[in-house]
């Protein structure tokens, strides 16, 4: 996992070898965050930047001092934590295990709220911007819930477990990304908006017509500005997909039909 930080200057890295890091721009180790017992599956940074979140396969997160000190070990859960996310507020964290649950925690490490719905394994959690909301991704499904635990929409339509899910800067769009080679974008009410699976315009220009894209994606991003979408696939390659209008998408198409007439 990888986390970069607001203001853009720093990175954070989570990885297998029980240790997460604080990375200047231009390569530097700042510091190394060791007390996890196992992998560190996952890195936030909070809002202010003055402390990170890691999650880890031994069923806890850590909140953390950007001097390496272990600040709170959140515990509650019941084996692998996957994936941990800051509250835009960044008074919160939340946080997606392989229990089937996610769960909602204050700095202190009091578990507010447990998130449960999913029959299989989560995988990923993103606060919403406003902070009013969570999208979780679990086996072929993700679920937007509230902070109250209330299950608002599930998001039905991959084949293969979903790996990723991610909102939208503007927060009316969730993203998702799955084994099965495919993202794809919702609306917050369960609508497929966009499925991006293949390409002639779908990625960037320059490349074939339609190339079937099937290599597993394991990680989704939005760029800030919103207009794409970024995968990361087993394939060993990162994508970026413009994320249109349906004015845009139109155009684009008649321009495409033009060259080809």
């Amino acid at each position: 996992s990888v986390c970069v930080s607001p203001t853009g200057d720093a990175i954070a890295t989570a990885s297998t070898d029980k240790t997460a890091k604080l990375w200047d721009l231009q390569g530097n180790c700042l510091v190394t965050f060791t007390g996890h017992n196992t992998w560190v599956t996952s890195v936030s940074f909070s809002p202010t930047e003055d402390v990170i979140a890691t999650a880890s396969t031994d069923k806890t997160a850590k909140l953390w001092d950007l001097q390496g000190n272990c600040l709170v070990t959140f515990t509650g859960h019941k084996t692998w934590v996957r994936s941990v996310s800051f509250s835009p507020t960044g008074d919160r964290i939340a946080t997606a295990s392989y229990d089937k649950t996610a769960k909602l925690w204050d700095l202190q490490g009091n578990c507010l709220v447990t998130f449960t719905g999913h029959n299989r394994r989560v995988r990923s959690v993103s606060f919403s911007p406003t902070g009013e909301a969570i999208a979780t991704a679990s086996h072929r499904t993700a679920k937007l819930w509230d902070l109250q635990g209330n299950c608002l929409v599930t998001f039905s339509g991959h084949n293969n477990l979903v790996t990723s899910v991610c909102f939208s800067p503007t927060g009316d769009t969730i993203a998702t990304a799955s084994q099965d080679g495919k993202a794809k974008l919702w609306d917050l009410q369960g609508s497929l908006l966009a499925d991006f699976s293949g390409y002639k315009g779908n990625l960037l220009k320059g490349e074939a017509d339609f190339v079937e894209l099937t290599s597993p994606i394991y990680s989704i991003c939005f760029s800030r500005d919103g207009k794409s979408l970024i995968t990361g696939s087993l394939d060993g390659k990162v994508r970026f997909w413009p994320v249109e209008s349906l004015d845009e998408l139109l155009a684009r198409g008649r321009e495409w039909l033009g060259e080809k007439i």
